[in-house]
């Protein structure tokens, strides 16, 4: 996604500039310019160092009433990978508000070019934009933005297809402070975009993402954070032994996503929803629900097996044991809502971890669902586990599954229906005057598990001690 690398890198160059032209910058101060300068150099290798290398001409600033007016000339990103972004000049405001935070507006040049990690260039053009960020200079991050870039489009010089154009990227966030303690929610959305490269190409019509925090404690969090800087260990502080939050939802929607490959098969995925709440993350024990739906699965050619009509998912983690949770986890979760800080610290891998890491702590897991494979064939489920430190993998428990029988009724599923019903119907348990299958599945402790009462997988075998060697 080469625009929202582009749009956040700009964001960050100007996210440090903020508190420093605030402290530093006066017309005419040669000594504070140097300084300016200095410490700019220094916080972009902060904000960017992950990203790549950010270069400048130079940086111009003036006093203009309350606030300043500021010019960065002939800006350059060049990434990791090896490609770059030649912005050309930035310009911005910065008003002072108050003690503690900086009002920064921007405006991006409506066009400028770019060269991919393979040496290829282009150029990207934007429509529309609004940047509009409130700094806050003791947490070291923006807990109040509004950003919208609008009819974005990347060209190739060497092609005149269109290499990607969305009609809107944006985010926003409006969180509030009561007694030290920040609660609200960022919202990021992508409308109407569409990739193309190597004659594949992908469409997403709507993405919307919203975390939402409840009292947080975002000072302790920025503490956190400089102690990782000296520690290299997130969550090794005393202050990280303590809760960091009440509870967090993270919510993704997708609409309308499609994917074509050069050999023109295809799948497209109607509508698709992913939601995670905590609640009471700052008890001694807390849960966690994991919502998923997906909704007209469907593909041809080489994936013409993918399809699932509909599909529900319900996950409920209880009695999650905090002090055994990753602080490191949550604090990278709260780091998908707070855009600044270092690079080095975040955590690409926050959201999977944080499952896998809820799952571990847990005492129960309980699912509950069901999904439509196909026309007339429906699948319901539901089902308990329990940890068990005595117990091979950890857990024990069982899964009901249900899965209708549309010919019971003489009704004539499609070929691939048939195929499914053929091949899992030795298995099943008929029920309900046979329209029914029922598969009933149970872990054991030793390791086994069972269907319908029968062993389905044995249990491991027991490790085979090693001879241990014979000293002279």
């Amino acid at each position: 996604m080469w625009a929202v690398a582009a749009m956040a890198a700009m964001l960050s160059t100007a996210l440090p500039s903020a508190e420093v032209f605030a402290q530093t910058a006066r017309p005419g101060d040669a000594a504070a310019t140097v300084q300016v300068h200095r410490q700019i150099d220094r916080l972009l290798s902060q904000f960017l160092g992950a990203s790549g290398a950010v270069g400048y001409q130079s940086i111009d600033v003036a006093r203009a009433g309350a606030g300043f007016d500021f010019a960065i000339f002939d800006l350059r990103l060049h990434r990791a990978d090896g490609g770059a972004h030649t912005f050309g000049t930035v310009r911005g405001r910065l008003t002072p508000a108050g003690s503690r935070y900086d009002d920064v507006t921007l405006t991006l040049p409506e066009s400028w070019p770019y060269r991919d990690e393979a040496g290829r260039g282009g150029t990207v053009q934007l429509g529309r934009q609004r940047i509009a960020i409130r700094w806050d200079r003791v947490l070291r991050a923006s807990t109040s933005f509004d950003l919208e870039f609008g009819d974005i489009t990347f060209t190739g010089d060497a092609t005149t297809d269109l290499l990607m154009r969305a009609d809107e990227i944006s985010a926003r966030s409006a969180m509030e402070d009561e007694d030290g303690l920040w609660s609200g929610p960022l919202r990021f959305r992508m409308r109407g975009v569409e990739l193309t490269g190597n004659g594949a190409r992908m469409h997403l019509e709507n993405v919307r993402l919203a975390v939402d925090l409840q009292r947080a404690d975002l000072l302790r969090l920025a503490a956190a954070r400089g102690a990782n800087q000296a520690t290299g260990e997130p969550g090794s502080t005393a202050a990280a032994e303590k809760p960091l939050m009440a509870g967090m939802q993270l919510a993704i929607e997708m609409r309308d996503v499609g994917f074509q490959t050069p050999e023109r098969d295809q799948v497209r995925l109607a509508d698709v929803s992913y939601r995670l709440a905590l609640s009471g993350a700052d008890q001694p024990q807390f849960d966690a629900r994991i919502d998923v739906a997906h909704n007209g699965l469907l593909a041809t050619g080489q994936y013409a097996f993918w399809k699932l009509l509909e599909m529900r998912l319900q996950v409920l983690i209880e009695q999650i044991r905090s002090a055994e949770l990753s602080r490191g986890v949550l604090a990278s979760g709260l780091d998908l809502a707070l855009p600044g800080g270092d690079a080095a610290d975040r955590d690409d891998e926050a959201l999977p971890r944080l499952v896998a890491a809820l799952a571990q702590a847990a005492s129960t897991i309980r699912l509950e669902g069901e999904q439509t494979p196909a026309p007339g064939l429906d699948a319901s489920y539901d089902g308990a586990f329990q940890a068990d430190p005595n117990a091979v993998y950890g857990w024990v428990g069982r899964l009901r599954v249900r899965v209708t029988d549309p010919t019971a009724n003489g009704q004539e599923p499609d070929a691939e229906a048939m195929r499914y019903l053929t091949m899992i119907r030795p298995m099943g348990e008929p029920v309900d005057d046979g329209t029914a299958l029922l598969y009933r599945f149970e872990l054991r402790a030793d390791g086994r598990l069972d269907l319908n009462g029968r062993p389905l997988l044995p249990a491991p075998a027991p490790p085979v001690p090693q001879p241990q060697e014979q000293t002279q």
